[in-house]
């Protein structure tokens, strides 16, 4: 999978890499970009931000999903192909070892493009993410005589905890 050095070029590529089977599963990349940068063109509040916040959260759950559906399957596959390795051990049958390898390249296949799938789709989040951080910033109030032992910065809003999802 191709990184992206800067986020022009990620804009100009990504969609090149995309699974076109699963074009509507991925990062809803382009519509966190947009409200980002309407919430970022405004003073967000906290409510704002919030809901920006579960939004990107529901939407890393969908990819998650889906990934683990596709995941699910080939692990299925897989299975498959052991029970007829197993059964064709003792019949030596071609057309199964044909039918095995045919299996295999497919299950390769399936692999690839889940991980095309997961790069591209840990890009795109960690891109939102980093403008989330951006965005949260926003509201960081320098103090005016903190008190030696804390920093100088304090954050006006929280950084939400993150989420109990594995995440890439």
């Amino acid at each position: 999978m191709h990184f992206f050095g800067s986020s022009q070029e990620f804009l100009r590529d990504y969609r090149s890499y995309v699974v076109k089977a699963w074009a509507g599963y991925y990062f809803s990349y382009d519509q966190f970009k947009t409200e980002y940068k309407r919430l970022a063109s405004s003073r967000p509040t906290d409510e704002d931000i919030s809901k920006f916040d579960d939004e990107i959260l529901k939407e890393v759950q969908r990819v998650h999903i889906f990934l683990l559906s596709q995941i699910d399957a080939v692990n299925m596959d897989l299975e498959s192909i052991f029970v007829m390795t197993k059964q064709n051990v003792e019949t030596k049958n071609a057309q199964i070892d044909r039918n095995i390898e045919v299996a295999i390249r497919s299950v390769y296949d399936e692999i690839n493009k889940c991980e095309e799938f997961y790069s591209l789709n840990y890009f795109a989040i960690s891109k939102v993410g980093k403008k989330m951080e951006k965005l949260m910033n926003k509201g960081v109030d320098i103090a005016p005589s903190p008190p030696s032992s804390s920093p100088g910065l304090h954050h006006s809003r929280k950084v939400p905890s993150g989420s109990s999802l594995p995440l890439p």
